[in-house]
């Protein structure tokens, strides 16, 4: 007999705390933490204390040095850091969008290989924030 130790993942906190409402939300649904598992799946992403941070600094690749200097508890959360409520908006929107994305993806009944490669999830992700430009 063996035991093993999980940690499960929390939806919101860390460095983005509870301030993308609406992607908290999609998260809380199974379907949506099934999605970005699955586009995310050769991913660490233990590294974060929450799927939104995960999501945040892996799609923002500029944020990720305040995540970690913030769970090393030398840095502020990101409503510090991004104190535009416009910025922070259009933030959660992009993050909606590719939670969409990743769902859609998913729910494919042949699934794009290449979405099991973050840097595809990704680059696809980007280019809907720049259509939405």
């Amino acid at each position: 007999m063996t035991q093993s130790l999980r940690q499960e993942l929390q939806v919101s906190g860390g460095l983005t705390g509870s301030i993308f409402p609406k992607v908290d939300a999609l998260l809380e649904q199974t379907d949506f933490q099934l999605a970005l598992q699955h586009v995310a799946s050769r991913k660490n992403m233990e590294r974060y204390r929450s799927m939104v941070d995960f999501l945040f600094c892996e799609i923002f690749k500029q944020f990720q040095r305040q995540c970690f200097l913030y769970y090393y508890e030398d840095g502020p959360q990101l409503s510090k850091i991004v104190t535009d409520e416009a910025r922070l908006r259009w933030f959660e929107e992009m993050l909606v969008r590719s939670l969409n994305l990743a769902h859609q993806e998913m729910s494919r009944e042949i699934p794009n290989p290449r979405f099991k490669k973050w840097c595809y999830f990704r680059a696809q992700a980007v280019k809907l924030m720049d259509e939405a430009a």
